[in-house]
């Protein structure tokens, strides 16, 4: 086993460039990102870019674009591509890297668009739980809209789904607050009634005829409307001060969601569970080198 080790050793310092698709065919066989990384670093770094053959430089770029989609990173994997093509033109080593990342960007677009979809509906039905004060559906959508914001890659998206979670929560918070603060006692828990008819002293409205009686009766019956009509007066304004504050939060909400499915839309892995590189086997590791 020594011996061949010391042969493939000889063959790669004869030709970095074998050392390079040995690189790229790892990747292409499900194994690690990282000894891909570290040859590709060493290579720059030995050699440096300007120094660097032409065939070799382009080499060392179409390593770079198969480390980029075994990292998900198809922005800069088709940054590499396109330098390569620049030195190489067209070949089949190009070709049949954008034909892999053509594919890694329509699967990609799929799982993003099914991701953020499957997200917004589930911030939906919180903020009609929230709007409907359903406090026991919201506690369950509210561990939903978790789950996602959880799966959620990027840490902008994350903050700005984290403050529409909270705003949507704060809005049947502020509802129950406000109903509990609002419920105030009457002063009179019933009108007054009337005085007796009868002669003689009244327990309630004391002595003097049944006129005086019916006097001191108009009397309060007048007093206990207007606190009445106070008490109704401050009960609206109360309600009407808790409808504005519940939809100011809705509204909250549904601005920040706006702007993470923003942030997830423009991100090309958008969540943690996005599919990893799509790797099709070779048909022989021949094809990476001309």
């Amino acid at each position: 086993m020594s011996r061949e080790l010391e042969v493939e050793s000889s063959i790669r310092k004869a030709d970095p460039r074998t050392e390079l698709a040995a690189a790229s065919l790892g990747l292409l066989l499900h194994r690690p990102s990282a000894p891909a990384q570290v040859t590709a670093d060493r290579f720059e770094a030995a050699q440096g870019a300007a120094a660097m053959p032409a065939e070799l430089r382009a080499d060392l770029l179409l390593l770079r674009s198969d480390i980029a989609m075994a990292n998900a990173d198809l922005g800069r994997a088709r940054e590499s591509i396109d330098a390569a093509r620049a030195l190489l033109g067209e070949t089949d080593l190009t070709a049949l890297r954008l034909r892999r990342l053509e594919t890694l960007e329509s699967e990609f677009s799929a799982h993003k668009a099914d991701g953020v979809e499957g997200l917004r509906h589930a911030f939906d039905r919180l903020f009609e739980a929230a709007a409907a004060d359903n406090r026991a559906l919201l506690d369950v959508r509210q561990a939903a809209c978790s789950d996602w914001i959880g799966r959620v890659a990027d840490s902008g998206a994350r903050r700005q789904l984290f403050l529409a979670l909270q705003a949507a929560g704060r809005a049947t918070v502020m509802r129950y607050t406000a109903a509990g603060l609002g419920a105030y006692p009457t002063a009179l828990s019933e009108p007054p009634s009337l005085p007796s008819k009868a002669s003689g002293y009244d327990y309630v409205y004391g002595p003097g005829s049944y006129d005086d009686r019916m006097q001191r009766y108009r009397e309060r019956l007048a007093r206990y409307e207007k606190e009445q009509g106070a008490i109704r007066d401050r009960e609206n304004q109360r309600a009407s001060e808790a409808s504005a504050t519940k939809q100011a939060a809705l509204d909250q909400a549904k601005e920040a969601l706006a702007a993470g499915i923003t942030a997830l839309s423009s991100s090309p892995a958008p969540f943690t569970d996005s599919p990893q590189s799509a790797r099709p086997a070779l048909v022989g590791s021949g094809s990476l080198v001309k």
